[in-house]
């Protein structure tokens, strides 16, 4: 590679490029610009402007910026390490209760019609012989993590809250001292008075879905006969918060954003949750990994409006507490991405692009059989199955899923987005094999993400620079 590894950006104050090699963004002069423009369109030669560089130029060569150096081999860097982790250090481990679920939300990824490579609803439901299996294997796998979290999840967790129960005062029982902690995917139907009382004394973190006011919710999560819940969950919800108001403090909300719904609709029913922290309340898209989700011009629009609103309330120039609970997130979001890039010395000879994490490490899904996988968000496919709690983790299984950089090498090796890459193993299991193609799809969506997230980080800086950095502390 005979031109340096960057990516131009500018903005209407200021140009500046993006320095792979050093994770830095860098403000420079127009002259400057123009010239890299020219070398990235290949009109000029990089050898060519660097026999007579510029006192800028020479400036910034002389620090180490500019480099041409790429990566000579696509490398997962904890792929000779990452037994470790495993065996000593795991984070935490999601339980798959049960399969089965008292809704059919028409986005569900288990639906039956609509995720090709993902299982379906069924009665599966774990034993309690495989519940007390998967707490000993992960106590004795996370004899180094500092504290352990134990997660619910289904189908709908409380469908087997007996089991939930049994779950927890086992594990309290073998915790030894160490911080031990719960949290719970649930639709919040079943959320009745013993349940509560008992969630809430054992200080179960609960993240509950709402997609908005009750027409724009009751759209998309119905129960098995078709009819809205949204009633069902917030009577739930107004019970917690007359019974347990300390406990209604802690509750998080999940909005799902069907880009067919009404926006505002989506983001300002955090009202009808009055008292519940905005900060508590996260939105996501639906994950379709099947194929593109497309978004309206307009939804678009607002989303982005939200976001301004978020940038203004950073450096002084709208109120926080007047956010939405989008804006709240975005702030959240602003400050870690601002926070997150550092400089860092030129890119290693092997080097693996960012997306697939240590496979497990994290958040390891444990299903209702006793089969691993990395995380509940990845299909439950042979190709993402990890190992079992017969015979432990399937350690070449894993090394496939944290090598899937070297599906693309060639690719990976030139794209300026390589350490902010969001491609995950998830993305390239194609429904027969983890595919090269597959994963190529989506790196048009994964370099548009890091150039929003660097645009972003630009916008802080120049916010920074403005107003002040405390803006962003």
């Amino acid at each position: 590679m005979v031109t340096p590894f960057i990516k131009l950006f500018k903005s209407p104050k200021s140009k500046y490029f993006y320095d792979v090699g050093r994770n830095e963004i860098v403000m420079i002069t127009d002259e400057l610009y123009d010239v890299l423009s020219q070398i990235e369109s290949g009109s000029a030669s990089w050898q060519d402007i660097t026999i007579n560089p510029s006192e800028e130029l020479m400036m910034l060569l002389d620090a180490g910026y500019l480099s041409c150096k790429h990566p000579s081999r696509i490398r997962h860097p904890y792929i000779d390490t990452f037994q470790f982790f495993l065996d000593r250090k795991l984070g935490m481990i999601t339980l798959q209760i049960t399969q089965d679920c008292n809704f059919r939300c028409k986005y569900c990824v288990y639906s039956e019609h609509n995720y090709k490579k993902q299982r379906s609803h069924s009665k599966k439901t774990m034993s309690w012989e495989t519940a007390k299996k998967a707490i000993d294997f992960y106590f004795s796998h996370s004899l180094d993590s500092a504290s352990r979290n134990i997660g619910f999840y289904g189908g709908e967790p409380l469908l087997q809250f007996e089991l939930v129960k049994r779950i927890i005062e086992y594990a309290e029982q073998k915790a030894q001292g160490k911080l031990l902690s719960f949290n719970m995917t649930t639709n919040g139907s079943l959320l009745t008075d013993g349940v509560v009382g008992f969630l809430a004394a054992h200080n179960v973190r609960l993240l509950i879905s709402i997609d908005g006011h009750q027409e724009t919710h009751d759209r998309n999560r119905v129960l098995k006969n078709g009819a809205g819940t949204y009633n069902l969950i917030m009577n739930r919800i107004a019970y917690i918060k007359e019974q347990y108001p300390d406990y209604f403090q802690k509750i998080h909300i999940n909005t799902v954003i069907d880009t067919t719904n009404d926006f505002d609709s989506m983001i300002e029913f955090g009202s009808e949750l009055k008292g519940l922290p905005s900060e508590n309340i996260q939105f996501n898209y639906i994950d379709n990994s099947d194929g593109a989700v497309f978004y309206s011009e307009e939804n678009l629009m607002k989303a982005e409006y939200h976001a301004f609103l978020a940038y203004l309330s950073l450096c002084r120039k709208y109120p926080e507490d007047k956010l939405s609970a989008l804006g709240t997130q975005r702030v959240q979001e602003f400050k870690t991405e601002y926070q997150n890039i550092k400089s860092s010395h030129d890119l290693p000879d092997e080097f693996g692009h960012g997306g697939p994490c240590i496979a497990g490490k994290s958040r390891l899904l444990i299903t209702t059989d006793g089969f691993f996988y990395p995380c509940e968000r990845v299909n439950e496919s042979p190709h993402m199955c990890i190992g079992n709690l017969k015979t432990g983790f399937d350690n070449e299984s894993i090394r496939r899923l944290l090598s899937i950089g070297e599906l693309t090498s060639e690719q990976c090796i030139s794209c300026w987005a390589i350490r902010h890459c969001s491609i995950c193993a998830k993305l390239c299991d194609n429904g027969n094999a983890l595919s090269a193609d597959e994963k190529l799809r989506h790196c048009e969506g994964s370099r548009q993400n890091a150039e929003q997230k660097l645009r972003s980080i630009i916008l802080q800086s120049e916010m920074a620079y403005r107003y002040g950095t405390e803006a962003l502390n």
